[in-house]
């Protein structure tokens, strides 16, 4: 195995310095004890192994423990409990500026990463070239540091990580700031490294990302690891367990845009809300893909409002339209007299991919095609699957179903 862990735990914390302790002892005779906080660990005994010439990713949440356990493993800080191997040498993308000199410039600081790392001077001499090539600094490659941007930085530190031939390789995050090109000649290069032998530790909160170049994926929280194995099947669940998350949480922040506004409106209607029921006619806000639904959207005419128009539908929680539907479709629609009205929209298929989603609406005059009423984040839902086809498919919105001929 390239890298094995064993128990292993971080907790951050000191005891009282020597000197403050002697002062209040001297103070109260010895009679009064000083007390330090103590920190939750932050590494909670966890155990893995990574096997060679693959990438381990690590999943989790602010806060979880992903970027303790690479300073750990990097010997950046020292871990509290525990056994670690790491079987050759270790290059660590933990920090954008770690090792890297302002006043010097991106050659000369590619020059000492080099020599850091192990490199004989003739080694990085054939190597600059390269390493300048791949970072795509051009002119900014012979001026100092102190000059660049994150991105810079970035694009720096990780033209030398992929030139330095590391036996294990850990990146924290650090491609978050670069553009996408850039990112995706990154991704496809850990890729070649992984083919060439290389052990890869990769941190990062771009999940599908992580899905799509990792071996293998631990999920952290709270220091513990929740899940490892198979990176479809522990970035599945992760997302669930976000999206649960997200629901509860968007449901405290989200307004919705009708409670907003006046009860009177200068228009002849006004929507009141819609919601989602399932086949009994409950309500519900969780809903299985592939079941049909229906939408019951409730409004109130001021007036006499003859055939008008409806359009629901789906959008994410920033405001992401995703599907819509219409009565524009099927004909005149019944005129409403003044007064609370609920109509039903029945879908026979939920095709939204897993995530959390909200409904929002519109009515309008059919005959002069003007908008009475609109409204969005109506109601809050979150599509839940099990459907081994969403997990291998899994990317986008919506689920498309597709007709395969060979």
């Amino acid at each position: 195995m390239a890298v094995t862990v064993e128990g292993l735990s971080k907790q951050y914390g000191l005891p009282p310095m020597p000197t403050a302790k002697k002062l209040l002892d001297l103070f109260t005779g010895g009679k009064k004890k000083m007390a330090h906080a103590v920190r939750p660990l932050a590494l909670d005994n966890i155990s893995f192994e990574v096997r060679r010439g693959a990438i381990l990713g690590v999943i989790g949440k602010n806060g979880s423990g992903k970027s303790t356990l690479l300073k750990v493993l990097a010997g950046v800080t020292p871990h509290s409990r525990g056994l670690i191997r790491v079987s050759g040498r270790i290059f660590p993308m933990i920090e954008l500026s770690a090792g890297i000199h302002p006043e010097l410039t991106g050659k000369e600081n590619a020059v000492i990463l080099g020599a850091i790392m192990g490199l004989t001077k003739s080694e990085i001499t054939e190597r600059l070239s390269e390493i300048e090539d791949f970072s795509e600094l051009e002119g900014w490659f012979y001026k100092p540091v102190r000059k660049y941007s994150s991105g810079m930085y970035a694009r720096l530190g990780f033209s030398v990580a992929m030139n330095v031939d590391a036996d294990v390789l850990l990146v924290d995050e650090v491609l978050a700031v670069g553009d996408t090109a850039f990112q995706r000649k990154c991704y496809d290069r850990l890729s070649l490294l992984e083919k060439k032998g290389a052990t890869i530790l990769f941190v990062s909160h771009n999940i599908r990302q992580v899905e799509r170049i990792c071996s293998s994926v631990i999920w952290l929280d709270g220091g513990k690891i929740i899940m490892e194995g198979n990176p479809t099947e522990v970035v599945q669940a992760y997302y669930k367990r976000a999206d649960e998350e997200l629901l509860e949480r968007t449901r405290k922040v989200f307004v919705k845009e009708v409670e907003t506004r006046p009860e009177k409106t200068e228009t002849e209607l006004r929507i009141i809300d819609a919601r989602l029921l399932d086949e009994s006619g409950k309500k519900v806000d969780t809903v299985e893909m592939f079941r049909p639904i229906t939408i019951e959207l409730e409004f109130v005419c001021y007036e006499r409002v003859k055939s008008p128009g409806f359009t629901l539908g789906f959008h994410t929680t920033d405001l992401v339209n995703v599907t819509s539907f219409s009565t524009a479709y099927m004909g005149k629609t019944p005129d409403f007299e003044p007064g609370a009205h609920k109509i039903l929209c029945r879908i026979p298929s939920v095709i939204l991919n897993p995530g959390v989603y909200g409904i929002r609406a519109g009515i309008g005059s059919d005959t002069q095609w003007r908008a009475m009423d609109s409204a969005y984040g109506l109601s809050l839902f979150q599509v839940t699957s099990d459907d081994f086809r969403v997990i291998e498919q899994g990317v986008g919105l919506v689920f498309t179903e597709a007709e395969w001929l060979f």
